[in-house]
């Protein structure tokens, strides 16, 4: 089951990137550009549905190589538990903690006063891996007392505070903002699950 998983993670980011490559370029500019999150639309119109789509928006198929494995390694820990632990089940769980961590990327990335617009799956691949311990340990206080897993979630956010310190380029964009937008959001959305499973 952890293959079905983990190719559809890859598969609904594959599928976006192709039919942005299939479109003739005076489709797939506009479409791109309303589906990226820009700050400074953001700034002038508030919060829009693009705080989630811009997940499946890459700026070449080397950005979505490294987002979609990234997912397929982190997301198997996570989909396991929440399979194992919940009876909503995969769907319901993994979809709604991947979306949180997609709007806390936007929301940090806007907040952090770039430009630049934001494209791409990273800020799910931090939400990830700041849900992973949580959700294994039972908790944020029990993962940090856990030394595998507090070495991870320490990894997991040093890694998201130095990619600010990154230059960004047009085949490879970085968001640092986005990253710890989504590591912090993944965090907190596995814990509060935590919470109401103890409830």
């Amino acid at each position: 089951r952890d293959v079905y998983k983990r190719q559809g993670q890859i598969g609904g980011l594959t599928a976006g990137q192709i039919a942005f490559t299939a479109l003739p370029p005076e489709v797939a500019v506009p479409l791109a550009a309303a589906l990226v999150v820009q700050p400074e639309a953001v700034a002038a119109d508030g919060l829009g549905w693009n705080h989630l789509a811009y997940v499946v928006v890459h700026s070449g198929w080397a950005h979505l190589a490294l987002t979609g494995v990234a997912l397929a390694q982190l997301g198997r820990p996570v989909a396991r538990h929440l399979d194992a632990q919940t009876a909503i089940g995969f769907g319901a769980l993994f979809w709604v903690l991947l979306a949180v961590a997609a709007v806390g990327g936007a929301a940090a990335h806007v907040v952090s006063g770039t430009k630049a617009p934001l494209m791409g799956a990273l800020p799910l691949v931090f939400g990830l891996a700041g849900a992973g311990p949580v959700l294994v340990g039972g908790g944020v206080g029990r993962a940090l007392r856990h030394r595998a897993l507090a070495v991870r979630l320490g990894l997991g956010a040093a890694l998201a505070v130095l990619l600010l310190a990154l230059p960004s380029v047009p085949a490879l964009p970085v968001a640092g903002a986005g990253a710890i937008g989504g590591f912090v959001a993944g965090l907190a959305a596995a814990a509060i699950i935590v919470r109401v499973r103890r409830t």
